[in-house]
């Protein structure tokens, strides 16, 4: 009885966690097609003559589902790439960087510089049966450009 429920749990696990995952990615990017051309950089260097400079940020909690979860534990012990906590980790990471572009976007700045990311772990490994979860914080220094002379006719 015991297996039987283990096993469908499994089976729940990997349906309802590859389904939701590929349904994240689709969004991800539809949405990473939209900001792709918006200036993000790591650099400090502030664009010439930008103004009115205000740090922001996306963040983004993602837990593993009960598949990926028992998948790492046995991976673990033989060792290896932990490939389902990396595509956890790669959601996140897109998902906080487009949080702060959206943010940047949605309060009028043209730009992102000094971009940098936080990670932290969230599960707690002495409490059995908790879930895992992963929360990043994409941070920058969004800036915007004076508007274009026109020259007078």
């Amino acid at each position: 009885m015991e297996v039987r429920l283990f096993l469908v749990l499994m089976a729940l696990g990997y349906v309802f966690g590859k389904s939701t995952e590929a349904a994240h990615y689709r969004r991800i990017r539809r949405r990473e097609a939209m900001y792709v051309k918006f200036p993000l950089t790591s650099t400090r260097q502030m664009p010439e003559g930008s103004r009115d400079c205000c740090v922001l940020s996306g963040t983004v909690v993602i837990s593993d589902d009960f598949f990926k979860r028992v998948c790492a534990f046995f991976k673990s012990i033989l060792g290896g790439r932990l490939s389902s906590i990396e595509s956890l980790l790669d959601r996140a990471r897109r998902e906080a960087t487009l949080r702060l572009k959206e943010a940047a976007m949605r309060n009028g700045y043209q730009g992102v510089v000094h971009f940098q990311l936080e990670t932290s772990d969230l599960s707690d490994e002495e409490e059995r049966g908790s879930a895992g979860a992963v929360h990043i914080t994409a941070f920058g220094t969004a800036y915007r450009l004076p508007a274009p002379k026109h020259p007078n006719p």
